[in-house]
């Protein structure tokens, strides 16, 4: 049995939050190759989002879709565009550790993209800076098929895969 295994990065949003587990992939839309995208490693995230910022970078719109979806979340509730289309992410060694080339290949069916007006709804009362420090979330609908550690104290990220 082959084992795939990456490592990730801890990273602070701010420089007074804490750090929090990510890993960078490559994101490709039908076969086409999009651009990285640096993923808040979320155990919480029922499904993988991407945030409006990464969308507008990549030049993913989240009005191409008709499709809506409500999001419940701790932090509330939001309602993001579902493009239906094949989606392939790539996951990608730390870049701290660029002697590994390995990286773990996840198709998805579809990915949720955030909505122009979800980040108008937050920046009421938010700082700038915190709408647009906001990272795009690996949830569920990637991390079920991955074997995952987060060691805070030893600051160690690992991904695997048989």
């Amino acid at each position: 049995m082959t084992h795939q295994c990456l490592h990730g990065y801890f990273y602070k949003l701010r420089p007074d939050s804490p750090e929090y587990p990510f890993i960078e992939a490559k994101l490709y839309l039908n076969n086409e190759y999009k651009g990285k995208i640096a993923f808040l490693i979320d155990t919480g995230a029922g499904a993988t989002l991407i945030v409006y910022k990464d969308a507008l970078r990549l030049g993913i719109s989240p009005r191409s879709t008709g499709k809506t979806i409500k999001i419940i979340g701790v932090s509330g509730s939001e309602t993001a565009a579902l493009l239906n289309t094949p989606i392939k992410l790539e996951l990608l060694e730390s870049h701290e550790n660029k002697d590994n080339l390995s990286s773990i290949t996840i198709s998805l069916s579809s990915i949720q993209v955030e909505k122009p007006r979800e980040v108008k709804k937050r920046m009421r009362g938010s700082r700038i800076s915190d709408i647009m420090t906001r990272p795009s979330l690996l949830g569920w609908d990637v991390l079920k098929d991955l074997s995952i550690i987060i060691d805070y104290p030893r600051k160690l990220i690992r991904i695997c895969r048989e």
